[in-house]
């Protein structure tokens, strides 16, 4: 995920928080990341 620009707490409990600051195209531009990371992982 931090590859494609998306960072995530390493705590259990942190990851995850919208917040207003987040708008429709955060949201979809860390689906895609995630999407993007899962495919990666498959293949291995």
């Amino acid at each position: 995920m931090l590859n494609r620009g998306v960072l995530f707490h390493p705590g259990a409990y942190e990851n995850l928080f919208l917040s207003f600051a987040h708008d429709e195209e955060d949201v979809d531009q860390t689906l895609e990341a995630a999407r993007e990371t899962l495919i990666d992982m498959r293949d291995r």
